[in-house]
């Protein structure tokens, strides 16, 4: 197990946000079940499970950030 995270933990940085580098902007806030929740943008692109995940929102009762 260690050879293996010793090999597979060099691709971390890959992985991660660049430090010092601000990838996420608060667009706007939705209230779901009372609770006021913030909507985000990222300036990357989105992945295919960010939209799987978007169309999973779809389905949760009220209004989403698809509404605003």
């Amino acid at each position: 197990m260690a050879d293996i995270w010793a090999t597979q933990s060099q691709h971390i940085a890959c992985l991660q946000d660049p430090p010092g580098v601000q990838l996420y902007v608060k667009v706007s806030t939705v209230r779901k079940g009372g609770i006021e929740l913030p909507v985000y943008k990222c300036a990357r692109d989105s992945t295919s499970l960010e939209s799987f995940h978007n169309h999973l929102a779809r389905f949760i009762p009220g209004i989403n950030h698809l509404h605003i």
